[in-house]
């Protein structure tokens, strides 16, 4: 039958069946029950529902019945073929299944009204007081010997960062906006308020509480299973890398032993790894990303007394030698108990990854690449380093150690013995300082003396001889200083400290010296005759402008004449020999 075609007709005034349907009232319902996980579990195929309900239910991804009591009328409206009439018929089918199972949901919440995380089931996993999935007895595990779990590898589970979890994007959102920080606060939070936040759905619940559930029931083994603190410290470093790497996926296990080089030495990078597996570099990043979060959740503090451990062994060992000082080297040689030093520190690198503050417990940072063992020898060092950096900006080049000792030990008494044994040590490893092959002692940041090209090698020469020198007597002190480089051209050096004005200074002829000094060079004679004319607002006689040039710019006195005579356009002259600007006379 056609439309009708007067637009006033009844038909066009009739409301859309969208309309309809939320202006509707929606049927009361019954409380949201709160199943055990048993009931929670089962399949919607448990409840007496239409083809129409069921259909409209699996099409939008609600597999079971603990899904389904999550979800409010309202959200339920929204779903596509989903009316109010099945709406009708999935509150009688839920509360038929309720009036069948009412036995054991009263068990359960009993349970979760007395705050225990147990139900009728004697067995599998439990809810929280927060509504969350969690494995039995998390407060109150007992390991193989029938001991209580630590309360410190139970503290580590639950004050761990919520990113632990490796959530996805949209679900770490939400709890970051519900200022939901450790996975403690997050089995605290009740579960069913959590939907009702804004872009969050069924499918990041489940997420959440999959994940949540994964990562306590991998924790709680792990106290289990594991061995004692002892035995983890009697493992030599390969093994116990070993043993960590054994706890992740047998993919991210193979992508961190590549990019880390464990244990051929070869550090594969991102496009390598990935070329290998077929997949993008992005994609091996967040594999290896993964693994590293999975590795920072569990024995944190069993990693730190490894490393404590081991360093303290080593210590003892050296006796006195080290004065409980180590450098990276030395760190890697703790390690290589099972393996070679190179591959100990291929270990140590991959530790640090996981725990970025590995050393900062065991020891203290006295500078980039040197650690003490304890405050007292780090504050004897730093003081020590201080004093050597003093004398040596003092001097501004490179002296003598013996002549180092007697700068320390100026205006006070000798240096004790345990002095000079902590000033060898010091100058032996740090890498603030340099020893040269003559036995002189300089600064690191004098970068001419670790480099070999013609400018380094220049400007280290100077410095070694502590004044203004002619650049062919720099050519030979370079030979003589440096004689791996070879012989230094004199043309090439005069070329290089006359060009490079930042680094060398003019100070008379063929002679330069070093900016760092302090020098300044010399202004040009037209520059400096034009400074003394403007000082002055009559002609001055030549006799005197000559003396004052000659003061400064070490030239002959016909150069200054010349200046003066083939420059008419800057200088005007007067009789008798008398000299002014120009452009006071315009």
């Amino acid at each position: 039958m056609p439309l009708p075609s007067n637009p006033n007709h009844p038909y066009y005034q009739r409301p859309a069946s969208s309309k309809c349907r939320i202006e509707a009232p929606l049927p009361e319902r019954s409380e949201r029950p709160n199943l055990p996980d048993n009931l929670a579990s089962l399949s919607i195929e448990a409840l007496d529902l239409s083809v129409r309900s069921r259909n409209a239910l699996r099409n939008n991804s609600i597999r079971t019945l603990g899904q389904l009591v999550l979800l409010s009328d309202d959200q339920l409206i929204e779903f596509k073929n989903l009316g109010l009439k099945s709406l009708t018929d999935v509150h009688r089918a839920l509360d038929e299944f309720v009036a069948e199972h009412t036995e054991e949901i009263k068990t359960q919440q009993s349970a979760i009204r007395k705050g225990v995380s147990e139900t009728s089931v004697k067995s599998g996993p439990v809810r929280s007081t927060g509504g969350w999935l969690v494995p039995r007895d998390l407060s109150s595990r007992k390991n193989g010997q029938g001991q209580p779990t630590s309360d410190d590898a139970l503290d580590d589970l639950m004050t761990a960062p919520v990113e632990v979890l490796d959530l996805s994007t949209r679900a770490l959102n939400t709890l970051k906006r519900l200022r939901i920080i450790s996975v403690e606060e997050l089995l605290a939070y009740p579960k069913h308020k959590i939907m009702h936040e804004e872009n969050f759905g069924i499918r990041s619940l489940n997420e959440i509480e999959s994940k949540t559930f994964g990562y306590l029931s991998s924790g709680l083994e792990n106290g289990d299973n594991t061995r004692s603190v002892e035995e983890e410290l009697r493992v030599g470093t390969k093994s116990f890398v070993d043993q960590m790497l054994s706890r992740l996926f047998e993919r991210q296990r193979s992508v961190v032993i590549d990019r880390y080089g464990l244990w051929d030495g070869i550090a594969e990078t991102l496009q390598d790894i990935g070329d290998k597996l077929g997949v993008t570099r992005e994609r091996i990043r967040q594999i290896e990303d993964k693994g590293l979060k999975r590795l920072r959740r569990v024995n944190s503090r069993v990693i730190d007394k490894f490393v404590l451990s081991k360093i303290r062994t080593y210590v003892g060992s050296q006796n006195d030698n080290i004065l409980g000082i180590l450098s990276k080297d030395e760190i890697a040689n703790a390690f290589a108990d099972d393996c070679t030093s190179h591959e100990a520190m291929l270990a140590v690198t991959f530790l640090q990854d996981v725990n970025a503050s590995l050393f900062a417990k065991q020891l203290f940072e006295a500078e980039p690449g040197v650690y003490c063992h304890d405050k007292e020898s780090l504050s004897k060092y730093k003081a020590l380093l201080e004093a050597i950096e003093r004398a040596l900006h003092n001097h501004q080049k490179p002296i003598p150690e013996e002549r180092l000792y007697a700068e320390l030990t100026k205006d006070e008494k000798p240096l004790s013995d345990d002095q000079r044994t902590l000033l060898k040590r010091l100058l032996q490893i740090s890498p603030s300082v340099i020893r040269l092959r003559n036995g002189s002692v300089g600064l690191s940041e004098w970068m001419e003396f670790h480099r070999r090209d013609a400018t380094s090698l220049a400007e280290a020469a100077l410095r070694l001889l502590g004044r203004p020198t002619h650049f062919r007597e720099i050519a030979q002190k370079i030979s003589v200083f440096f004689p791996d480089a070879g012989t230094a051209n004199e043309r090439t050096i005069h070329q290089i400290v006359s060009g490079d004005q930042r680094r060398f200074v003019w100070v008379k002829h063929g002679t330069y010296g070093l900016a760092a000094w302090g020098l300044k060079r010399a202004p040009f004679i037209k520059d400096r005759l034009i400074e003394l004319l403007s000082e002055s607002s009559y002609p001055l006689p030549y006799w005197h402008l000559k003396e004052k040039v000659l003061e400064v710019c070490n030239c002959k006195e016909l150069s200054v004449r010349m200046t003066l005579d083939l420059n008419p356009k800057v200088f005007k002259k007067f009789d008798p020999d008398q000299y002014s600007l120009r452009k006071h006379y315009q």
